[in-house]
């Protein structure tokens, strides 16, 4: 080899390694950009793989924060059994968005794992279906901020669903405009585990109505067919034929919050308590409206209802404005 072409031969070889170095800071930009790990229990997503990557990686990692970076439009995010994960946006862009797809859930929470929302909107596009969240049994989801908004139940719990043995505590946010189908309950919360609410608000919510004497869904804002307590918040504006803010099955104690200005088209506008046990030691139930049967504030069928506290007036019924119970004999 000559000793013009040695020259030229160094020059080609520093070309490619430079080249090769570039590659190399520029994948790593990018991967950074998909996920970047700020320290061992912070990451920044802004799609459904790198959000789904570090779901996946937070078991080992222990408490895990997640930051939506951007919008994220995903199937099902599954939060695993053993992990415990925090949802919550960044970039000053106020909340961001999971939005589910076509009739399956934006997020279901296994049995074993813990959610954590702060400051995210769970959603579906308009004219789709499925629940916002699923609570799997022993799993526990936890509300601190954000919104569960614009959801459609295939069947009951448009916003929320908690199975028995799991775990729903809410102490700020809003879960609303969430819809459950006809016949079925649930349009915001749907729930056979234990919700505690000590804040927050659960509005609008709607189940579905034909407007028939058939028509029997019940929990506009809330159906619990298991332990529901009530600390504070409020319950409003919800719709469903029986309990147009809350549906009771189950045992229901109430020491704090509101529950006002929901509408039943039959009965319970602010609470129907089917066989359940309701328990009242505060808190306001007032404004609220059953159509054409009893229990404008409170409407008891066959269950237990024990009042040692709070205030109910200004409701409004076909039987009993504020309270109609009817008793085994």
């Amino acid at each position: 080899m000559s000793n013009k072409s040695k020259p030229a031969s160094r020059r080609k070889t520093l070309i490619i390694i430079s080249l090769l170095i570039v590659a190399v800071v520029l994948v790593s930009f990018l991967c950074v950009y998909m996920f970047v790990v700020v320290d061992s229990g912070f990451v920044r997503v802004n799609n459904a793989s790198g959000l789904r990557n570090a779901v996946n990686n937070a078991e080992a990692k222990g408490p895990t924060t997640i930051a939506l970076t951007k919008d994220i439009s995903l199937g099902t995010l599954f939060i695993p059994a053993g992990t415990d994960i925090t949802l919550t946006s960044t970039g000053g862009n106020g909340f961001l968005k999971l939005i589910g797809s076509n009739g399956v859930s934006v997020i279901t929470v296994q049995s074993g794992g813990r959610l954590t929302l702060d400051g995210i909107i769970v959603t579906h596009k308009e004219g789709t279906t499925g629940n916002g969240i699923v609570v799997e049994h022993s799993g526990t989801l936890i509300l601190l901020d954000g919104e569960i908004s614009g959801n459609t139940a295939i069947h009951s719990g448009g916003g929320i669903t908690v199975y028995n043995g799991a775990v729903f505590e809410m102490f700020g946010g809003i879960i609303l405009g969430n819809t459950a189908n006809i016949d079925c309950m649930g349009g915001g919360v749907y729930s056979d585990g234990t919700f505690k609410m000590y804040g927050g608000s659960i509005t609008d919510n709607t189940v579905t109505l034909l407007n028939t004497v058939d028509d029997i869904g019940g929990g506009g804002g809330v159906r619990s067919g298991g332990v529901f307590e009530m600390h504070g918040g409020e319950i409003s504006g919800n719709t469903a034929a029986i309990g147009g803010g809350v549906h009771l099955g189950g045992s229901f104690s109430m020491s704090g919050g509101k529950i006002s200005d929901n509408i039943a088209t039959i009965s319970g506008g602010g609470v129907c308590v089917l066989m359940g046990s309701f328990s009242m030691f505060g808190g306001e139930i007032s404004g609220n409206l059953a159509y054409d049967g009893g229990g404008g504030g409170v409407y008891n069928y066959y269950g237990t209802f024990d009042r040692h506290g709070g205030e109910i007036f200004g409701n409004a019924a076909a039987v009993g404005d504020d309270i109609y119970q009817k008793i085994r004999d």
